[in-house]
């Protein structure tokens, strides 16, 4: 088992024996109301041999493939429980995992910090449940007509998210 509750490492004598597990288990076994998540564990020390230019982290390429069929929900009303989200969200297919957390913000002019919203991460079992749940949700007001509108896209790993801003700047500049 992991460091923390709910991890652990299998390790395999061959790759292919691993690649079979993985193709067997990855979001197909429940244990309980859990869904089991796979993937290959790459060190962190192989992950600093990658050339830094023009070449992704291998981490990150493992995280693009593996949540492929993840969403990104802003603007959750504070008292949608994950229940209620789930409940909602899986009018659109089936749903593997789901994380919500507190949108934290902080006060510009006295550094107090507020929750103004949650967010969550809701991994869908495919990629065609992940596309529907966007096309219903997005910029819909599912919890209320008195809440903002949700934001719902595909999860996006922060460097290309840092990619993308840098490429609107650079055409902004043009």
């Amino acid at each position: 088992m992991g460091a923390k509750p709910g991890h652990g490492y299998v390790s395999f004598k061959t790759h292919d024996d691993a690649k079979k597990a993985l193709d067997a288990v990855n979001m197909k076994l429940k244990l309980g109301d859990m869904t089991v998540l796979v993937s290959p564990h790459i060190y962190k020390k192989e992950s600093d041999l990658q050339p830094k230019s023009g070449v992704s982290n291998p981490i990150v390429q493992n995280q693009k493939e593996m949540f492929k069929s993840n969403i990104y929900v802003r603007f959750i009303p504070i008292d949608v429980t994950k229940d209620e989200l789930e409940e909602e969200f899986g009018k659109a297919g089936t749903i593997c995992s789901t994380k919500l957390k507190p949108y934290e913000i902080t006060n510009r002019m006295d550094g107090t910090k507020f929750v103004s919203h949650q967010v969550a991460y809701v991994l869908y079992d495919e990629v065609k449940n992940a596309q529907k749940c966007i096309r219903m949700f997005d910029n819909s007001r599912p919890f209320g007509l008195n809440h903002k509108a949700l934001k719902v896209d595909f999860w996006q790993a922060k460097e290309d998210l840092k990619k993308e801003k840098d490429e609107k700047s650079q055409n902004q500049i043009k």
